[in-house]
């Protein structure tokens, strides 16, 4: 018998090209109707005619110059230059533009990460890899048993209208003893497992849809408490850190959104300074809430929600689909927030909780999370943890 996590499997999808709320499915996504439909309703756009379309704030700057092909190419000969001839004619046409679009339209950072994950998957074999994490229920990944007790994991807990995967970590109802205990090794191995299944799913999905569609991350930060707060530093070496090296540097434009959700109200301020420091494409990929928000109805679709997301009985339940959870105005901010407790919050204690939204907008493997990593280990450094 597998694990009871290990049940939620993704389902077969439709192969008409998902629809968002309220809007038609759409049967052919050729230029005309992305330009004239999808724009004028939703703010949709090419990235690449004809290939892949995505949401206008999902693109960076200065897109318009992925139209014609031009740079695409000139990754492939920037690629051939730096001595990877076979690479440059073999590397998928997605894979190039994810980059593109995620590394800001930078070439020759496109060609460079795109050569280390090259090399990266031939070292550690990621072909078989791939082909043991789609063949294996997920109870059989290695080692995932044993993380799953250190910290529930859905990898693929449901998958919305668009095709895109929704894993969920409940962070909240980690296990700080064998959390302790883990060796960072096994969760790399795991993760990759997790990666390369996630990764499949959505290239396969778009390009079937023409759509990047992308993972929807979910941190349910349910059951944290102040005390726990002061164990982030364990969270970051034993969990957060090893995640990080394969997936930031080698899963490039995999996320889609981020939700951090059950956000204690501490939390709320603290996020208002965070956003102060990071760009609107970052931002308008990321939700932090007090709660279940509509926006992450509207995304994944109300009868898709785990039912341990918003039952009746937990504190996101009761307030579900009621607020975006970090759009308070300054009066309740202040209630809410003196009610928490948070004017007795130290110094310390603040410092850390702000760590601990840095660590979960880290795992976006964007270009602008790197600027994120510099100041998050400044910081660190700073706080002198024990």
């Amino acid at each position: 018998m597998g694990c009871q996590c290990c049940t939620a499997r993704e389902t077969e999808q439709s192969s008409v090209i998902p629809h968002a709320v309220g809007t038609r499915p759409l049967r052919h996504c050729d230029k005309s109707l992305v330009g004239e439909d999808l724009v004028a309703q939703l703010g949709w756009e090419w990235a690449l005619p004809g290939k892949y379309c995505q949401h206008i704030e999902l693109l960076p700057q200065g897109y318009e110059k992925l139209w014609d092909g031009q740079l695409v190419d000139e990754v492939r000969l920037q690629i051939s230059n730096n001595g990877f001839q076979e690479l440059s004619r073999s590397v998928n046409t997605q894979r190039i533009v994810r980059y593109l679009v995620e590394l800001g339209l930078d070439v020759s950072l496109s060609a460079k990460r795109l050569q280390e994950h090259s090399a990266y998957y031939k070292e550690f074999n990621i072909a078989e890899v791939c082909k043991s994490a789609l063949a294996l229920p997920m109870d059989r990944w290695p080692y995932f048993c044993e993380v799953n007790a250190c910290m529930p994991l859905y990898p693929c807990a449901t998958v919305t209208s668009l095709g895109q995967p929704v894993m969920i970590y409940r962070v909240g109802m980690i296990n700080w003893v064998l959390l302790e205990k883990m060796e960072s090794r096994r969760l790399i191995e795991l993760w990759r497992y997790i990666n390369e299944y996630l990764e499949k799913m959505v290239y396969d999905r778009a390009e079937d849809s023409k759509i990047l569609v992308g993972c929807i991350q979910v941190y349910d930060l349910q059951g944290l408490s102040a005390w726990h707060f002061a164990k982030v530093k364990m969270l970051l070496e034993r969990l957060i850190q090893p995640l990080m090296v394969d997936t930031m540097e080698y899963y490039v434009g995999q996320g889609y959104h981020c939700f951090i959700l059950g956000a204690p109200v501490v939390l709320m301020p603290l996020w208002q300074i965070l956003r102060l420091w990071i760009n609107k494409r970052i931002e308008s990929k990321t939700t932090v809430a007090h709660n279940v928000p509509q926006k992450f109805y509207d995304m994944v679709g109300r009868d898709r929600v785990p039912h341990f997301l918003c039952s009746e009985g937990t504190m996101m339940g009761k307030h579900a689909g009621t607020t975006d959870g970090c759009e308070f105005s300054a009066g309740k901010l202040s209630k809410e927030a003196r009610s928490a407790g948070f004017f007795g919050v130290s110094g310390r204690l603040s410092a850390l909780l702000l760590m601990l939204l840095f660590l979960f907008l880290l795992m976006l493997p964007t270009a602008e999370t790197q600027t994120l990593s510099i100041a998050a280990s400044t910081h660190w450094k700073i706080l002198k943890l024990p």
